[in-house]
């Protein structure tokens, strides 16, 4: 029966992996805010208090405190997002537009693995969906009215799959260190963008094309790569390295950090994304306290700081609202110089337009409290700060990751030596930014709140 048991999680996290297509993500910024229902249901504050072997996924090195055991985690994660755009009522302009995305249940795979090789080392296994950003609205919001003759629905699809071989080593009795390379998949795809088909390089590569935007709204030479070209998966590498350790008996403390993932260029997007297609995955950094009782409790906090500056294609900023009435609507940046073609600001350039984001911070705390040998509970509660400032709504309404609080609450079942059943909820209350002018000159908002539920089967070996 056991033998049965084992092979069932490690086929699993196989069909689960074949799955990754389908899944996204979007809570801390656009990461995950954590992985597995353990992890979960303590709000993600477990960076000096492992859980599982999905730990390494967020420190390495605590893969040698898990022991030998395989982790097999499915999570049903449902956000709702919603963008408004109020456009003056016709016969001036198209009227409020406001549409919600369509697809709501996306779901997320994770599973680990870790084995403890003797006293000092250990070695592991996880792959997670990092995050990602999807969106659909039947109605084409930078389209509003169809006066620009966009006729597919407005949609982004980002989606992201993480494999992290780790190995940890103990130099002292309390105390390690361990390292994980991360091996990244990447898959996106856009559709109904073409309003934007003079602010591309390929529009902007020559003074006619140039020109023909100025007079007509529409290049002579569009480009073939900023829209509509259907899946495209690229990979990437990176890496993590963390330390945990017991400083005393009751107080634990962990800290780990990963490189931006340098992934490959989306060549079909290449007019859409900043330095021609580019969009890695940004670094970041996770510190951590956790004081255990002796009596069953355990309370964990945890600071996490996500570089999303670090990447152009994210962090430059947006379009901003023309106040030359001649002209009025979306254009570049200030301080854009137009004396050469392309400019420097121009979608897919060095400093192509982007989508604004700042570096966040996220705050962690979560509780665990041990019942008996059988039953464990979980509670946890997330903060982090917003990432989209209010000058960037409008290209926002693609990635609308508004939500600043997480609530979870989790519980394992453990109905034998070498089995556990785990389950966690999380909730993050709807969250909005919205601006009194967007680059089309009119106020937006945009909106989001989420739900999520995950289950893991683990089996401890």
């Amino acid at each position: 029966m056991r033998t049965f048991s084992r092979g069932s999680v490690l086929g699993a996290a196989v069909a689960l992996a074949c799955a990754v297509p389908s899944i996204s993500n979007a809570t801390t910024g656009y990461f995950s805010l954590a992985w597995g229902a353990k992890a979960m249901g303590m709000a993600g504050a477990v960076v000096s208090a492992p859980q599982d072997a999905l730990t390494a996924a967020v420190n390495p090195a605590a893969t040698s405190f898990v022991g030998t055991r395989a982790d097999m985690d499915v999570r049903g994660f449902i956000p709702i997002r919603k963008a408004t755009l109020e456009f003056p009522d016709p016969p001036f302009g198209p009227g409020k537009q406001s549409d919600s995305s369509s697809n709501r249940i996306f779901p997320v795979p994770a599973g680990g693995f870790s084995y403890q090789v003797n006293d000092s080392w250990a070695v592991g296994f996880a792959f997670y969906g990092n995050g990602g950003m999807n969106s659909t609205y039947k109605n084409n919001l930078f389209d509003p009215g169809g006066l620009g003759g966009a006729s597919r629905p407005l949609s982004v699809d980002l989606s992201q799959l993480i494999f992290a071989p780790s190995v940890s080593f103990k130099f002292a009795d309390r105390h390690a260190i361990g390292i994980a390379p991360l091996i990244a998949m990447q898959k996106f795809k856009a559709e109904g963008l073409e309003n934007f088909q003079c602010f591309t390089s390929t529009a902007l590569s020559n003074p006619t094309s140039a020109g023909s935007c100025q007079t007509t709204g529409q290049p002579t030479t569009p480009s073939t790569t900023l829209t509509g070209n259907g899946d495209e998966i690229v990979w990437g590498v990176g890496v993590r390295a963390g330390y945990v350790g017991k400083i005393t008996d009751q107080f634990s403390l962990g800290i780990a950090g990963a490189s931006p993932i340098y992934m490959g260029k989306f060549d079909k997007y290449s007019d859409l994304f900043a330095e021609d297609g580019d969009f890695d995955i940004p670094g970041n950094i996770t510190a951590g306290i956790s004081w255990q009782s002796g009596t069953g409790l355990t309370v964990a906090f945890d600071w996490q700081r996500i570089f999303y500056e670090g990447v152009k294609s994210i962090s430059n900023p947006g379009p901003v609202f023309n106040n030359n009435p001649t002209q009025p609507g979306p254009t570049f940046p200030p301080g854009t110089d137009f004396s050469t073609l392309p400019p420097s600001t121009a979608l897919g350039q060095k400093d192509g337009l982007g989508f604004g984001w700042k570096d966040i911070n996220v705050y962690r705390l979560g509780v665990a409290y041990q019942f008996n040998p059988q039953w464990t509970a979980r509670f946890g509660v997330a903060y982090n700060d917003q990432p989209i400032p209010k000058d960037q709504v409008l290209f926002n309404v693609l990635a609308p990751a508004t939500v600043k609080w997480h609530i979870t609450a989790g519980a394992t079942w453990k109905p034998r030596d070498f089995a556990e059943l785990s389950l966690a909820l999380m909730y993050a209350p709807t969250t909005s930014v919205k601006t009194d002018q967007t680059a089309f000159g009119v106020p937006g908002k945009i909106e989001m709140y989420q739900v999520s539920a995950d289950l893991q089967l683990s089996v401890l070996f």
